[in-house]
Order: C-alpha cells, then sequence, then structure tokens
C-alpha cells in the first residue's frame, strides 16, 4: 500500500484491484493526479471514466512501479498511438457494515432506514466541502459538491450520528470532529444513518427543506464550468465561427424569397413570461418514484354465460 494518504491510516482501509484504460490515437487519459499519484478528477467520457474513481491511488502502470513525473512521461508517449494501460490501484473502502451496538446511547433504529459506517480520508490538496444542516438533534448532509473528500463517502440527506463512536447533534460538534479526526489520523469514521422506504425519505425531503431562511449562492456545477472552459477556447480560436443554421434556416441563404415567410413559421416572444419550477434531487435515492399502474385482470361475466349455454 502507497504512503499517499499517509502513515496514520492502516493499509486494511483499502482494496488493491487491476484496471484497464484503453484510448485511440492522441485521446488523453482524462484524469488528474496529485503529487501522490492520488486521482482527484476524473473526466467525463474520457477512456478513464467508468475505470478510475477520484481516491484512486495509481501504484504501477504495466507492472511498472512510477513517480508523478515519469507516470505523466509515459502518458504522454502512450497518447501519440491507440494504447491500452494495465493499471494497479489501491481503492479506498468507503463504507463498512454497522453494528447496531454502535448507536448513540438512547438511540434506537427506525423502520424504514439502513445504518453503515461511512469512512472518509483526508487526502492533500482536496477539499471537504461538506454543507451539512441540524434538524431534530440529528446532522444532515444539504449538499456535495463532485471531485470533494465529502462526495466520496456520503449522499445528500445522510443523516450522520456520531464520528469515532462520539455522538454529534448540531453543525459546530460534527465540524469540529471532522476537522480534528481527519487532522490527528488521516481518516474518520461515522455512524450513517440513510432512509430506505417512501416514509423515511418524505421525511428526510422535508427535514432537508425546514428552517430553510435564506438562499445561499451555491458555484456553479463542475460540469457546467468545464464545458463553458471549452467552449470559450473554441470560439477564441475561430472568431469568425459561423452558425451552421439560424432557426432552422440555413446560415448562407440571403434571397428575398427566404426572407418571406408567413408569420406563424416565425419564432415570437411573449409579452409575459411565466415560471414552471422543475423539481431536481442530488441524491436519485430520495427521489419518489412512480406509481404502478394497477392490471386490471376484470373478466366480463358475460363470457362465462356464454359458455355455459353453449
Amino acid at each position: 500500500m502507497s504512503n499517499a494518504y499517509g502513515t496514520n491510516v492502516p493499509g486494511s482501509l483499502f482494496e488493491t484491484m487491476d484496471v484497464t484504460v484503453e484510448g485511440k490515437k492522441n485521446e488523453q487519459l482524462g484524469i488528474r493526479v496529485s503529487s501522490t499519484l492520488v486521482v482527484v478528477k476524473v473526466e467525463r467520457e474520457s477512456p478513464s471514466h467508468g475505470n478510475l474513481r477520484f481516491g484512486d491511488v495509481i501504484l504501477t502502470v504495466n507492472g511498472q512501479k512510477i513517480d508523478r513525473k515519469v507516470f505523466i512521461d509515459v502518458v504522454k508517449k502512450l497518447t501519440l498511438g491507440s494504447y491500452k494501460l494495465f493499471l494497479k490501484i489501491s481503492r479506498p473502502i468507503t463504507e463498512q457494515e454497522m453494528p447496531l451496538s454502535r448507536l448513540p446511547r438512547d438511540y434506537d433504529a427506525l423502520p424504514g432506514y439502513k445504518y453503515h459506517v461511512g469512512i472518509m480520508f483526508m487526502i492533500s490538496g482536496c477539499k471537504l466541502a461538506l454543507p451539512i444542516k441540524s434538524y431534530n438533534n440529528k446532522v444532515y448532509v444539504t449538499r456535495l459538491v463532485e471531485d470533494t473528500l465529502s462526495s466520496l463517502t456520503l449522499n445528500i440527506g445522510d443523516a450522520i450520528l456520531d464520528i469515532d463512536n462520539q455522538p454529534v447533534t448540531s453543525v459546530h460538534e460534527a465540524s469540529d470532529s471532522l476537522f480534528k479526526q481527519l487532522k490527528a489520523k488521516g481518516h474518520a469514521t461515522m455512524a450513517i444513518e440513510q432512509a430506505e422506504d417512501p416514509a423515511a425519505k418524505a421525511y428526510v425531503r422535508a427535514a432537508l427543506l425546514a428552517e430553510k431562511t435564506q438562499d445561499l449562492d451555491f458555484p456553479l456545477a463542475v460540469d457546467v464550468i468545464e464545458i463553458t472552459k471549452k467552449e470559450t477556447v473554441r470560439f477564441k480560436g475561430n472568431p469568425d465561427l459561423q452558425p451552421a443554421k439560424v432557426i432552422g434556416k440555413a446560415a448562407t441563404k440571403t434571397s428575398e424569397s427566404s426572407k418571406k415567410r408567413a408569420d406563424s413559421s416565425r419564432v415570437s416572444v411573449h409579452d409575459k413570461t411565466e415560471e414552471s419550477p422543475i423539481a431536481c434531487e442530488g441524491n436519485p435515492n430520495l427521489l419518489v418514484h412512480v406509481p404502478v399502474q394497477p392490471v386490471n385482470n376484470y373478466q366480463p361475466l358475460c363470457n362465462f354465460t356464454t359458455d355455459a349455454k353453449k
């Protein structure tokens, strides 16, 4: 096991596995690694997506142990043509079964919920980014940001009951205890309560929305920032870029006949605006499932009557 996570983190909290990453000529690997070869970013739709994850530690490449500098050089050379990389990685274990005896004193397991131990790790150079709130003496995760320490372990709606066997019921307690343990040991364990049945999920959704005093100014999503950067580079590289079509009309058509169209085919702007809110949920597990339509097994009695007469 590499010391990428520090010497205080036991090797039993990691599992070693082999992964293969294949790519086409000049196709980038699509990952960003730290100085200790911890994967801190995986690009969507890249050869690495689905094979490597945030938090993975690269141990060997094609059977050879390497450092970050050699890794970058090897990847640059291999991506000049089609390639296949055989990587041995160490992946952190972020969830373990939890004995009910770990629940805080005077706290009973609730029906409709499941309980497990969540393990959070300290990765140098990565953000914690853990928005939490306290509701009815429970600390709930309200939001998660991609490629952060929190996103590796938690889900939106999770209730943190304790941190390293110390019960927490407020945001202050949870934050202080988590920072203290991560700094001292490089990792922390948490007793996590997750909703499973519809009634429990409805309660968690209500808890996340309760006592909302002001809207937080959250940053743009990571994928939106990436797409914007790519499009900015594309536009700057070709200032005279012309649209392929203009509202369904070829950009090169400028004849008088093409300008004369029926009013019904033109785009019009309403003098009044309306807002239609679209519901969304950061944690798919909290979504309300569409009810299944009942199957009608009823058969008309006339069929039996007709058969009886025959």
